[in-house]
C-alpha cells in the first residue's frame, strides 16, 4: 500500500520534466480513486442496494397485457369471398396476499445485507488510509 502512495506522489508536469507538488490530501484522493480493493467495495455497496430495490417486487401487483389482432378470408356463397377482422384484448393482474413471512424476511435480509455491504465499504476506506498514514 505504501507503494500505491509512492506512486501516486510520482505525477510530472508535461513538457517541463520537474515533479509536481502534491499535497497529503491530492495524495489520499488519487489512492482512493484507483485502489481496486475499494472499488470492489463500491460494487458490493451498489449491488446489495439493487438486491434490496428488487427485494420490494413482491409486494408490488403483477400486471400483464396482450392484444392480438388478424384477418382471414373466408369464402362466401354471395359474392366470392369476405373478409373478417378478429381482434382480441386482454389484461390480467396478480396480487400476493401472504407468502407466510417469506417476502418480509426476503426484504429485511436485504437490507441487512446493504447495511453490512456499507459497513464494509467504510471498513476498507478506514483501513486504506491508516496503511497510507
Amino acid at each position: 500500500m505504501r507503494l500505491l502512495a509512492f506512486g501516486a506522489m510520482l505525477v510530472f508536469l508535461p513538457g517541463g520534466g520537474s515533479p509536481a507538488t502534491l499535497t497529503w490530501k491530492d495524495c489520499l484522493r488519487e489512492a482512493v480513486e484507483r485502489n481496486p480493493e475499494l472499488a470492489a467495495a463500491r460494487e458490493r455497496l451498489a449491488a446489495a442496494g439493487e438486491r434490496h430495490l428488487a427485494a420490494y417486487n413482491p409486494f408490488l401487483p403483477q400486471v400483464s397485457a396482450d392484444a392480438a389482432w388478424g384477418r382471414a378470408q373466408a369464402p362466401s356463397s354471395v359474392a366470392g369471398s369476405a373478409s373478417r377482422n378478429d381482434m382480441s384484448l386482454g389484461i390480467s393482474a396478480r396480487q400476493s396476499l401472504f407468502a407466510g413471512g417469506r417476502d418480509t424476511a426476503a426484504l429485511r435480509k436485504n437490507g441487512a445485507d446493504r447495511s453490512i455491504a456499507a459497513a464494509d465499504l467504510e471498513d476498507t476506506s478506514a483501513r486504506l488510509r491508516l496503511e497510507l498514514a
